[in-house]
């Protein structure tokens, strides 16, 4: 029984050692072969960047509210535009118990600000605003669509 014990306990050390030798690390290197197919590090695959981030038109505003009805109510938008955006505007759009102000689609000439949405809820109920961002990303259409809910009370 120690026996078998021993040989076991000399075979999982004997293992692990091989696994941690500096030789052992060095065998990595041989994957950069170009001949070492799919996993070189050589191939065309791995030579692309993982992850190529988009800019992207920030929008923040509250999610959900709750308002009285047939009161005059402000949603406040902040944006943030990056370098690459042009001809940026927003649109909006809502149930047909929420009443708008804007029926015209807004242009933001300015690369960061806020713009104050005036708005009516004409009954009871739950609503909502979308909110539709169409522009130009370096020459390519662009379009970000945000909803906001509305409860009348």
């Amino acid at each position: 029984m120690k026996t078998k014990l021993i040989a076991s306990l000399s075979v999982a050390t004997a293992t692990l050692a091989t696994l941690f030798s500096a030789q052992t690390l060095a065998y990595c290197d041989f994957h950069d072969d170009s001949m070492f197919g799919q996993f070189s590090r050589q191939h065309q695959i791995m030579r692309q960047p993982i992850f190529v981030r988009q800019p992207s038109l920030v929008l923040r505003h509250e999610i959900a509210v709750t308002v009285n009805k047939k009161e005059q109510s402000v949603l406040n938008i902040n944006y943030r535009l990056p370098e690459s955006f042009s001809n940026v505007a927003l649109a909006f759009t809502a149930s047909e118990g929420v009443e708008l102000k804007a029926l015209e689609p807004v242009v933001l000439t300015e690369a960061k600000g806020q713009y104050s949405l005036d708005y009516k809820a004409k009954d009871q109920g739950d609503f909502d605003i979308v909110i539709t961002a169409t522009a130009l990303n370096n020459g390519e259409p662009y379009t970000k669509t945000r909803t906001v809910s509305v409860t009348a009370i």
